[in-house]
């Protein structure tokens, strides 16, 4: 079995590997139409209503131990704002499967170990725009 990777950057043509995941969820998230609610009156008064006009990739992130030089890697290549992510069993077909993503924040316990500071439990979502 391949090992999963994932890449960011800010194109399709510029991605850097990040630390390697100990988990990563995928779904397809439904995008509905304008329209979309309960109904308030007739013969579907209380259905839902509306139309799937689209899907789009949301991945669930989630890191173990990382050191500060991982976090920042990840702070880096996933910003604010938009970015390009792939998941991919290489660079070649990360680059050709890139596309635009945003994030939600990206969440993590802080650890002492000796002089040294280590972050667990690292995890965001990363969704398709």
């Amino acid at each position: 079995m391949a090992i999963m990777r994932i890449y960011a950057g800010s194109s399709a043509s510029s991605l850097t590997e990040l630390p390697s995941p100990v988990d990563l969820k995928k779904s397809d998230e439904l995008i509905w139409s304008e329209n979309t609610g309960r109904a308030q009156s007739g013969a579907n008064k209380a259905k839902m209503i509306g139309d799937v006009v689209a899907t789009k990739n949301k991945y669930e992130i989630k890191w173990g131990i990382l050191t500060s030089t991982e976090l920042s890697s990840i702070r880096t290549h996933l910003p604010k704002g938009f970015f390009y992510f792939a998941a991919a069993t290489s660079a070649s077909s990360a680059q050709s499967t890139a596309s635009s993503y945003y994030r939600s924040e990206i969440s993590y316990d802080i650890i002492q170990a000796g002089p040294n500071v280590y972050y667990k439990d690292v995890s965001v979502s990363v969704i398709e725009q």
